[in-house]
């Protein structure tokens, strides 16, 4: 799949199918993603004298000794929110355009389906032929009722979204049950007080209460350091830059930590390759502006 075949779907066969005013679904797949030109903007993937042009193009005033890092910062600076093709096509037909969190596709049925497809298939699977295995999967799409659909629609907002606010009303009870005052003359333990009467329970058991959450506390708080906050230290993005005029760069999206600056390089955005699968355990890694300083240090 790619964008070209996605949107001329979106636009020919989904939309003229769908009921007025619709909620579509999408995750963040990068073909779901496609941005209007005139949202797009460069980031550090790109070459200096693109973002250039783009500066230019919008009489964005810079200064033309300024490198690379500062024209990605003023570029980030000016640019617009990102407008999808999606979006358009579906507001034009009086639809909107819901897309899910980042790495979180159990929030999409269609993954439940596509799951029942599959197991459809190994099942009946003997040839191991792409023809038949074609032929499969098309009997095991005609097998899908509307009821499989009811049923896993069902399961995603009764069970998982339904878990997913527990986690958060927990995460907003831990965060309002202790109030400071900041601005009481008075420093007795006074200016801690619950938000609630409390009078009538004991010091043991509001330390076995506070214990009971703690641990539930940190599997939440860990649980929202997602992946997609993560970005290349070197081009400003998640996505690893195209390979141009690079070679011996690894076919992969290959992520490297720098141990003496802490921060995160794709492999691609550094001449100092190295895959993370090459590094043993306990090594440490340099990026190529910390290499270079250890290099002059030495």
């Amino acid at each position: 799949m790619n964008a070209t075949h996605f949107l001329e779907w979106f636009e020919k066969d989904l939309i003229p199918n769908l009921k007025n005013k619709s909620c579509i679904v999408l995750d963040n797949a990068p073909y779901h993603n496609t941005k209007v030109p005139e949202s797009d903007a460069p980031n550090m993937g790109n070459r200096k004298s693109v973002l250039i042009d783009w500066l230019k193009e919008r009489n964005i005033k810079f200064d033309e000794k300024m490198v690379k890092r500062d024209l990605n910062n003023l570029v980030k600076l000016h640019k617009t929110k990102p407008i999808y093709k999606t979006d358009q096509l579906a507001e034009s037909k009086g639809h909107v355009v819901l897309r899910l969190p980042v790495k979180h596709c159990e929030f999409n049925p269609i993954e439940l389906i596509q799951g029942q497809e599959k197991q459809y298939v190994a099942q009946r699977n003997t040839t191991f032929k792409l023809k038949d295995v074609k032929q499969l999967f098309i009997e095991a799409k005609q097998q899908i009722s509307v009821q499989d659909w009811k049923n896993v629609v069902n399961h995603v907002i009764q069970k998982v979204e339904n878990k997913f606010w527990e986690m958060d009303n927990v995460q907003a009870e831990l965060n309002e049950r202790i109030i400071i005052d900041c601005f009481s003359d008075s420093d007795t333990d006074s200016d801690l007080e619950c938000d609630s009467d409390c009078s009538h329970i004991s010091d043991d058991e509001m330390d076995i209460d506070l214990e009971s959450h703690s641990g539930l506390e940190d599997e939440i708080s860990e649980s929202e350091e997602s992946e997609a906050d993560i970005v290349c230290f070197e081009c400003d993005s998640r996505e690893a830059p195209l390979p141009a005029n690079r070679k011996n760069i690894p076919d992969t999206d290959d992520w490297i930590f720098c141990n003496f600056c802490d921060h995160w390089f794709h492999v691609e955005c550094n001449d100092n390759i190295k895959c993370s699968s090459e590094i043993a355990p306990g090594e440490t890694y340099a990026c190529d502006r910390c290499a270079r300083k250890v290099r002059n240090e030495e």
